[in-house]
């Protein structure tokens, strides 16, 4: 058992609110990168790929899991029986404009940003379509907390935001939530009797969503435990948070982000008292998210699955086994898995129902927050070996495409950013981290990275 040892391993709800964002008003997209690759052919679930921990591997390594057979014989192949039933037709969404956030105003480059070229079509266009849905940018003085935090999920410590509607000025986004914002007369960050949170929930979409929701966020920048965020009464660290986190854990509440955001700062084998006395750990916030139904939870129980894919890579990078509450997590996330793929569509998204049933839709607002929150999911469950198979290309062709081509169109920023950050996972995965963060102004060519087969 450990208790309150504080590690950093790189990780990896109301609906997400429609919101309007806009992109530059001037985009060129290649028509070479906007063709679809072959339908995916029919492929059974193999066993589990997994793998321990290794020392100075890179955050994307240690997002994921490589290559160990659990202990189901290697021979053996598991196949989840999803039954097949005829695509309805979908309706259009109408979305609610009174419950709109601001929409973000064109923007437009006067720098010709840097391309990295690579040998594979498909990073080519994952390229493009991040660096376009990069220049959507957000102003401080405007939108929310909410929606400035799902900015830093997708760009990291990269993400940048205008300082005000009055001019193009950008400032990095983690600095800024780390100097005492203020929204609407409101403190992003408070101190508590157990340390320091960020604010809660008052209006949806304003500030969390759920508890530890804008921590957990956050550990996708592998912030270290002594990082500090000023507060009205001082300063917090991200230790604070950690301990508040602790203490304030309950089961009325959904705990989904506390389970992203412990997993990445505690082992696996982490137990505590909670400000009540009552006995919690990691295992416990586990199998609470085993419990729950992916089919009635939000955002299509992507969180739910994200989070458990989380927690099961940290500990199996810890040295841990599949048993007990770690099985059933990782059987839940293998069959949510092979649910995705045989709902898969033939031009590569996913489900517009998520895991509900098949179904498909030509609304970009829809395709973009089912297949961006399906394939983020995926790109933190799935092994490296499983990166190559053709339907996973196709998805991560398809959440391009139309961030590519519908590059003009408002989006919602929840959604959008969603899909930016699958992006992102499968691009950290396939290729060097240190290439594809460069800040060199400089056209970069990279070799080797193709990942067809």
């Amino acid at each position: 058992m450990a208790v309150g040892i504080f590690v950093s391993t790189p990780v990896l709800l109301a609906q997400d609110q429609p919101v309007e964002l806009k992109a530059p008003q001037t985009v060129e997209v290649d028509a070479s990168l906007t063709d679809t690759p072959e339908s995916n052919s029919d492929v059974t679930v193999a066993p589990s790929e997994l793998s321990t921990k290794k020392e100075g591997a890179t955050k994307a390594e240690r997002t994921t899991v490589e290559e160990v057979p659990t202990e189901q014989s290697a021979s053996e192949e598991t196949t989840v029986k999803v039954e097949k039933v005829p695509v309805k037709p979908e309706s259009p969404v109408e979305m609610d404009e009174e419950n709109s956030e601001p929409a973000l105003d064109p923007v437009q480059e006067t720098k010709e940003p840097k391309k990295i070229v690579h040998d594979d079509p498909l990073l080519n266009k994952v390229e493009q379509a991040i660096d376009l849905s990069r220049r959507r940018y957000l102003t401080a003085t405007i939108h929310t907390p909410w929606q400035i935090m799902h900015g830093i999920l997708s760009y990291r410590e990269e993400f940048e935001l205008n300082r005000d509607g009055n001019s193009d000025e950008k400032i990095n986004g983690i600095k800024f939530i780390s100097n005492d914002p203020v929204y609407q007369g409101e403190h992003w960050f408070q101190k508590t009797p157990h340390g320091g949170k960020a604010h809660p929930f008052t209006v949806p979409y304003a500030f969390e969503g759920h508890p530890n929701q804008f921590p957990a966020i956050m550990t996708m920048t592998d912030l270290p435990i002594t990082h500090e965020f000023k507060t009205a009464d001082g300063s917090i660290t991200m230790q604070d948070i950690v301990r508040n986190a602790q203490m304030e854990v309950n089961n009325h509440e959904g705990q989904t982000w506390t389970l992203w955001f412990l997993t990445h700062y505690l082992p696996s084998d982490t137990e505590w008292k909670n400000a009540r006395g009552e006995n919690w750990s990691i295992e416990r916030l586990v199998q609470m998210q085993n419990q729950v139904v992916v089919e009635r939870a939000a955002c299509g129980g992507c969180h739910n699955l994200l989070a458990l894919s989380i927690a099961r890579n940290n500990h199996l990078q810890e040295g841990g086994q599949l048993r007990g509450v770690w099985l059933e997590a990782n059987q839940k996330i293998l069959r949510y898995t092979e649910i995705a793929r045989r709902t898969q569509n033939r031009d590569g998204s996913f489900s517009s129902e998520y895991f509900r049933s098949p179904q498909f839709s030509n609304e970009f607002k829809r395709r973009i927050a089912t297949s961006g929150h399906i394939l983020e999911f995926l790109m933190v469950a799935l092994p490296q070996s499983r990166l190559k198979e053709q339907w996973v290309r196709n998805a991560v062709n398809n959440v391009s495409n139309d961030l590519i081509r519908f590059g003009s169109q408002p989006a919602d920023v929840g959604a959008l950013y969603h899909a930016v950050d699958s992006l992102v996972i499968y691009r950290d995965r396939v290729v060097p981290r240190e290439v594809a963060s460069s800040t060199s102004d400089e056209n970069i060519t990279v070799s080797g990275t193709k990942e067809s087969e």
